[in-house]
């Protein structure tokens, strides 16, 4: 793990869990729309019925952790709804980039989901759920195409969201004046 950056090892100290840093945060929206659009059209392409069957057992999960405001589950089975998307493109290239990505995905997830006050991000729940019910039908249609539009507009769904963690509601004012 310290290898591919998530701890950070020091002699005679404990290991511990690398920082997210700006470059890291930026890095990651930069990539994300690469790997998560790829591995969703191949999906759209690749998958079987097992797998579909599989990705929509985990969108309910997904749907009841929003419904119970349940943070923790919330981000395991958006990990998981992804990943199995990933799993379903048969690809072997892609499917380590989406790993990592996932792992980074969740770290920042965990961060600013816990703003349960705010209506603007369970707004984003919502319509993250309403996109994964949508990439599903695309993807069990074969529509490689509508899949990829339909993760990159989740992802700016996920962008919007951290721009509302990074910059609170009345921030906006202080800033531009």
């Amino acid at each position: 793990m310290a290898g591919e950056g998530y701890v950070d090892l020091e002699t005679n100290r404990a290991a511990r869990v690398s920082i997210m840093s700006y470059q890291t945060l930026r890095d990651f929206l930069i990539v994300a729309p690469m790997i998560y659009v790829g591995t969703t059209k191949l999906a759209a392409l690749n998958h079987n019925a097992r797998d579909l069957e599989v990705l929509k057992q985990t969108q309910q999960k997904f749907r009841q952790a929003i419904a119970d405001g349940h943070v923790e589950n919330r981000v395991i089975f958006n990990h998981q709804f992804h990943l199995n998307i990933g799993k379903m493109a048969h690809n072997q290239y892609l499917l380590p980039s989406l790993k990592k990505l996932l792992i980074d995905h969740a770290r920042i997830g965990k961060i600013f989901y816990r703003q349960n006050g705010d209506s603007r991000i369970q707004k984003g729940q919502e319509t993250a759920a309403r996109q994964h019910d949508q990439m599903i039908e695309a993807i069990e249609a074969r529509d490689a195409g509508r899949a990829g539009d339909l993760v990159r507009a989740h992802l700016e769904v996920f962008r919007s969201d951290v721009a509302l963690y990074a910059v609170p509601s009345g921030m906006q004012g202080e800033l531009e004046g």
